[in-house]
């Protein structure tokens, strides 16, 4: 009997720590999302189309609800990226943002992006040119476009969509029903 009374506070106390139901909630279309890169990127090293880390940086609710919270991972991308070059092109880069996950193993559409493009060789390919003619030029190149780590940029949720999340079920304390415990 000591057994089926303890299996029921521990269902109880599950209870009490996991929701039990979902109720749908609808995002709006173009909902921002701030997103931050937990890696740098650069186009010295960067691959078109590659994958980029990033998280959501603070949570976005809707109504009184946390649609994303903040930490969840972002699948982005290396949307577009043009290496440094000689006579002093500078490299640019560009990442754009593709889905934030949801609960239930889908996700939500986002669209978002954010670039940089490296400074030109500028003064040391005009020195270039006046001590070694176009070689010299040639020898200059651009600057990387980078994009360090913890930048924040803002994205928008790219659909209106229900989606179901969790209830936050009230406290429910985990008791056993008085006058059984220690009757055998």
């Amino acid at each position: 009997m000591k057994v089926i009374h303890f299996a029921v506070g521990v269902a109880i106390s599950a209870a009490a720590v996991f929701p039990v139901s979902a109720a749908p909630v609808a995002v709006p279309f173009w909902t921002p999302v701030p997103v931050r890169l937990t890696q740098d990127v650069t186009s010295h090293s960067a691959v078109q189309g590659q994958m980029a880390a990033a998280e959501i940086a603070e949570d976005v609710m809707v109504g009184d609800r946390v649609v994303l919270h903040k930490g969840m991972p972002v699948w982005a991308e290396i949307s577009y990226l043009k290496k440094r070059r000689s006579f002093g092109v500078p490299g640019h880069i560009a990442v754009r943002t593709r889905f934030a996950p949801i609960p239930g193993g889908d996700a939500l559409r986002l669209r978002g992006s954010i670039d940089a493009k490296g400074a030109e060789g500028g003064p040391a390919l005009a020195v270039a040119f006046i001590a070694l003619g176009v070689s010299g030029m040639a020898a200059v190149t651009g600057r990387s476009g980078d994009i360090p780590a913890g930048t924040v940029f803002l994205a928008h949720i790219d659909e209106e969509r229900s989606i179901d999340l969790p209830l936050a079920s009230g406290t429910i304390a985990a008791t056993t029903p008085t006058g059984r415990a220690g009757r055998r």
